[in-house]
């Protein structure tokens, strides 16, 4: 994962341990179905939907935190401290 978030609000972090999270339940599921030497699971499908379920929070948390920045910045200069 590789996300642009502008450096306040915890956006970013909270965003890349959720994808880690995400990830590693995949990877368990994967390795646990190998191990057991079971062919139910098929690797392509469960990792290429990774993307497809992760982009769009991402996408969303992004844009939230441009929005609560934009807004932090407003009120900064409201305050004459720009």
């Amino acid at each position: 994962a590789a996300h642009a978030f502008p450096p306040a609000g915890g956006f970013g972090m909270n965003t890349g341990l959720q994808d880690a999270h995400n990830l590693a339940w995949r990877l368990t599921l994967l390795l646990k179905n190998e191990a057991s030497g079971s062919s139910l699971i098929n690797a392509k499908s469960i990792l290429g939907k990774y993307e497809r379920d992760r982009k769009p929070i991402a996408s969303q948390n992004a844009a939230l935190s441009v929005r609560n920045y934009q807004r932090t910045l407003r009120i900064a200069r409201a305050c004459y401290l720009d």
